[in-house]
């Protein structure tokens, strides 16, 4: 499946998962960009992005900070949470528009299915 169009923010302020799973979501065809902070990210999303993928405890702003903002200049981005160092209330971050939650360690080819089932099943008007 052919990936090439879609551009996904990785953030995590853990190098070697935010790196791994940008380099896997790379290999399968996606312009993935690793972000530790999100003020790189919210930087980032300066260029159209189309789904971002975050983790809930980062250093200065978290997961839900950094989705508002993106959501500010994106309405309809898709929206990956995950977190290893909290329990995820899974029920309000779908209120807050998560299209999916992972509890780390989670198999990266898990948010590869999410990721496929978002960009083929959004309606146009989504579309970032």
């Amino acid at each position: 499946m052919s990936h090439e169009k879609h551009r996904v923010l990785v953030v995590d302020d853990e190098p070697g998962i935010c790196k791994n799973l940008a380099e896997y979501l790379g290999d399968e065809g996606f312009i993935a960009e690793a972000y530790e902070s999100g003020a790189e990210a919210l930087s980032a999303a300066a260029k159209p992005c189309d789904a971002a993928i975050l983790d809930m405890m980062l250093p200065g702003m978290g997961g839900i900070e950094i989705a508002r903002g993106l959501r500010k200049v994106y309405p309809h981005l898709p929206i990956i949470f995950m977190s290893g160092k909290m329990q995820l209330d899974e029920n309000a971050l779908r209120r807050e528009g998560a299209a999916a939650v992972f509890q780390k360690p989670f198999d990266p080819e898990q948010v590869l299915v999410v990721l496929d089932f978002l960009f083929h099943t959004r309606r146009p008007e989504e579309a970032p």
